[in-house]
Order: structure tokens, then C-alpha cells, then sequence
């Protein structure tokens, strides 16, 4: 068998190859450091900035929220009418004002023997905050739809109540709490759970329902009041059969019970009774004692409301919460509701929003200036390296020139060699960095560089290039000299 003929181009490229990496591949080693630290400060950088702009565009960042005091109350109207005027909000990149209530509110735990005081805020459900707030990244229970702004009278809130309370969430029927209410008790559906609610608040509902929890009835109208023939009653127990000589001096005329899921789980019994004539509330009061000794559990007056279209606006809002677009003009717009309105808007909460800007603009010049420096020690190295490299072998380049093999193929080949030193090393570098996020994965939670980003690959191909130009500026410019002239290191 022949022994297989080997081309002086495959020998020239063998060789060099080698020759390139180094002793002990020391060359080598030297550009995966370089290519790794540069793409994992870029990688880096460009986690934080992505970090900082899921911040910037979280609707609860670019909220500025105004606690309405009694001294500029009376100035609250008019200001929002003028600053929203196209110059202004143009100006200041402000996109609404949105007024919104907060109150205290008692809930009952899942088995209605306790309560728990939680904070509940307002927000319309047609709103631009209601659509950012309800985003999938958002939501942990329930999908969201265009319905959703049509449901006022359903109530949304937190993965933390949701798991402290031990609820369940049912695919099908959903999720319903007890509230209680005027020494009774609401029933409310939860429309979705959600991980974060603005303002450190418990549950959110819209601003109607928020209305009909704290007006007057007698305004709201959204459930009777006054004489009634007909009573609900939450009970834990089930009655089967009411004692027909207890009720009949009420002249009860039917009943009504059916099951309610409570908590995602909990089975409790809705209990209607209707009767002929008008109850007054000591009547009232006895057959809650009745059923509770009957039924031998827990039970709560209900009260039968129903969902109206209430009002939306508040007649003295507690709140007022400014909608930004950009942050860059926030400053500026405290200014300017101090001069003209005389209302104050929390200077430290400005900084938090100016520092937000500030440190996203960083971090776009941090990404900058590590693509300059990574940029320049490349050049530099592969200059460098290159050129030693060619100035100690150019008698051989001479040899090779001097039995026939062209230029064009010696510069093909080192231009070969030159790529091939510089993939190898990208590919190792992006490893490294692969392994480093896997490492912070498994031991912290959360990987820190971005890896698989299309500047990371931009980068990549200009550092490619920077290599294939260098290289080929150098070798085209030594062998542009005679073979005699390299062989007897006349250059």
C-alpha cells in the first residue's frame, strides 16, 4: 500500500497550526481568556441592563403614586386637568393619572372562625396598569382575556395570601372567599392570582367595587335593605330538614339549600329561606340561633348582592398615580406640580426613578466600552502573535514560495489556521461560560451572564474578523517579498 502523498498547503497548515497554539497550547490559552472575559462582561452587562429594563417597563416602576392630602385635595381636579393637556403630558412623557383608594379589609380564613386584616386597593379594569399587571408573567392562577375588564365585581390577589391561607385554586369552578361585611358576611370570586400587586397590597378590585364596599348602601344600592322576606345563610354544616313548628311563626313558605366551594375546597351549604310576611331583625336573629343549633356548625348571615354598575369615581381619592412613559423628565415634573399646584410629590421616590434611568444609560456604556477594551486586547494579542510568528518562520514561508506553492494558497492557509485558532477558542470560551450559568443555576437559582444574545454573536463575528484582517494584512505583506529575499532574511 502507497503511503498517502501530503500536499506542502495540508503540511503548512498542520504545522502551523500547532505552532500557533503554542507551548503547551499557552497561546491558546491566553485567547479563550481573552474571548471569555470579554463576551462574559458583555454577557454580563448585558443581564443587568435586561434586568433593569424589565424594571423600567414593570408598570409598577414607571407608576409615581401622590398621597392626597386635605391641604392641595381642593387642586387635585384641576391639576389633572391641565397637566394632561397634550403639551404638557408631551413634555413630561406622561401617559395618565389614574386615582385609586386603599382600605383595611377583614377576610375571613378558610374556616370562617377567624379573620385576617389585609390591605385592598383599587384599580379600573380597563386601565393601561390592569393590562401590565394582568400579564401572563404576572399571573400564577387564571388566564387572562378581554373579559376581564367586564368582571368589576371579582377581585385579584397575591401568590403570598394565596399560599399562607392554604387555598386551592379549582380549574373549573375557580376560586370564592367570605368576606365579612356590615355584621355579615360577602361572597366574592378571585379572578386570578397574581405574584406581585402595586403598592404592597394584599388584593386588588375595581374601582366600582371598591365604591360599593365603602359607600352607603342606601347610594349603592347593591343589595336590600329594610324589610325582607327572604334571608341566606352561609352554614357548615348541612340541615336536611327544617322543624316545620320553629319556623312556621315566620310562615315560612320554602327553602332552598345548595353547595358552595369555598377556599378551592371547602364544601359549605348557601341556605335560602322565603317567607309569607316581613322579618324584623329580632325574628332574624332567632332563626340564625336556630340554624346554628340545628345544623351544629359554623353559621354566617349572607348577604344576597348583586354586581351593579356602580361608580368609578371617587368623590375624595386618597391616591393619585402618575403613568410615565420615559423617566428622564420625572424631576421636572415634581417642579412643576410644586410651582404651580403647590403639591409635593416624595423627592425620594423621584430619585429611585432617576436612578433607574441612570443606572440602565451605565450599563449601555459599560456594554460599549468592554466591546472597545475586549476589541483592543484582541488586536493587540493577535498583532502581536501573528507577526512574531511569521517573522521567526518566514524562511520557511521562503522555501515553500521556492518549490511552487503560490502566495495566494500560503495566505489561504494561515488565514485557515488563524480561523480555525480563533473558533476553537470561542467555542471553549462559550463552554466556560455555559458551565458558569449552569454552576449559578444549580447553587444560587438564576444564571447571571446572557449568553445566547444577538450582540453576543455580533460580537463574535467582528472578533472572527478582526482576526481574519489582521492576519491577512500581515502574511499578504510577507509574502509579498521574494522567496530568496525571505530564505536569506534579507527583509
Amino acid at each position: 500500500m502507497k503511503p498517502q502523498k501530503v500536499s506542502y498547503y495540508d503540511l503548512l497548515k498542520s504545522k502551523e497550526y500547532l505552532a500557533f497554539k503554542g507551548r503547551n497550547s499557552i497561546n491558546q490559552v491566553i485567547l479563550i481568556l481573552i474571548i471569555t472575559l470579554s463576551l462574559g462582561c458583555i454577557g454580563l452587562a448585558l443581564q443587568i441592563y435586561y434586568s433593569l429594563q424589565e424594571k423600567m417597563s414593570n408598570p409598577f416602576t414607571n407608576w409615581v403614586d401622590l398621597p392626597v392630602s386635605v391641604g392641595f385635595q381642593d387642586s387635585i381636579k384641576t391639576m389633572e386637568d391641565h397637566v394632561l393637556r397634550d403639551e404638557k403630558t408631551n413634555q413630561f412623557y406622561l401617559n395618565s393619572i389614574v386615582e385609586y383608594n386603599q382600605r383595611l379589609q377583614a377576610i375571613f380564613e378558610p374556616n370562617l372562625q377567624h379573620k385576617n386584616y389585609l390591605f385592598l386597593r383599587s384599580m379600573q379594569y380597563d386601565e393601561d396598569l390592569f393590562k401590565k399587571f394582568t400579564d401572563l408573567s404576572n399571573i400564577v392562577y387564571g388566564k387572562y382575556d378581554d373579559s376581564w375588564t367586564g368582571e368589576i365585581c371579582k377581585i385579584i390577589i397575591t401568590e403570598e395570601l394565596f399560599k399562607s391561607s392554604e387555598y386551592v385554586w379549582d380549574e373549573k369552578n375557580g376560586l370564592k372567599i367570605a368576606l365579612p361585611f356590615r355584621d355579615s358576611t360577602i361572597l366574592l370570586d378571585v379572578l386570578a392570582v397574581v405574584k406581585d400587586i402595586p403598592n404592597l397590597a394584599d388584593i386588588v378590585c375595581s374601582a366600582e367595587m371598591m365604591n360599593l364596599l365603602s359607600n352607603p348602601v342606601d347610594e349603592s344600592k347593591f343589595y336590600r335593605t329594610g324589610n325582607i322576606s327572604e334571608v341566606t345563610f352561609l352554614l357548615q354544616n348541612k340541615i336536611e330538614q327544617f322543624d316545620d313548628d320553629i319556623l312556621s311563626g315566620n310562615s315560612l313558605e320554602s327553602f332552598e339549600i345548595n353547595p358552595v366551594l369555598l377556599y378551592g375546597e371547602r364544601v359549605f351549604y348557601l341556605t335560602k329561606l322565603n317567607f309569607r310576611d316581613y322579618l324584623d331583625y329580632p325574628s332574624k336573629d332567632s332563626i340564625m340561633k336556630y340554624l346554628i343549633l340545628k345544623s351544629g356548625g359554623i353559621v354566617e348571615d349572607l348577604i344576597d348582592w348583586e354586581c351593579v354598575a356602580g361608580n368609578r369615581n371617587f368623590n375624595r381619592p386618597q391616591f393619585l398615580a402618575f403613568n410615565f412613559s420615559k423617566l428622564d423628565r420625572i424631576r421636572d415634573f415634581k417642579d412643576h406640580l410644586l410651582k404651580n399646584y403647590a403639591i409635593p410629590l416624595d423627592i425620594s421616590e423621584v430619585d429611585d426613578k432617576e436612578n433607574f434611568a441612570l443606572v440602565s444609560k451605565l450599563a449601555i456604556s459599560a456594554i460599549l466600552s468592554i466591546i472597545l477594551i475586549g476589541a483592543m486586547c484582541l488586536v493587540i494579542f493577535m498583532y502581536f502573535l501573528i507577526k512574531s510568528h511569521i517573522e521567526s518562520v518566514k524562511q520557511n514561508i521562503g522555501t515553500f514560495m521556492a518549490f511552487g506553492l503560490s502566495q495566494s494558497l500560503i495566505i489561504k492557509a494561515y488565514l485557515t489556521v488563524i480561523i480555525k485558532l480563533m473558533l476553537s477558542s470561542t467555542v471553549a470560551a462559550v463552554f466556560i461560560l455555559l458551565f458558569f450559568n449552569l454552576t449559578c443555576q444549580i447553587f444560587l437559582g438564576k444564571y447571571f451572564i446572557l449568553v445566547f444574545h444577538i450582540l453576543i454573536f455580533i460580537v463574535t463575528f467582528l472578533f472572527l474578523l478582526v482576526g481574519f484582517i489582521i492576519g491577512n494584512l500581515l502574511v499578504s505583506k510577507m509574502c509579498r517579498n521574494t522567496p530568496g529575499n525571505l530564505i536569506y532574511n534579507r527583509v
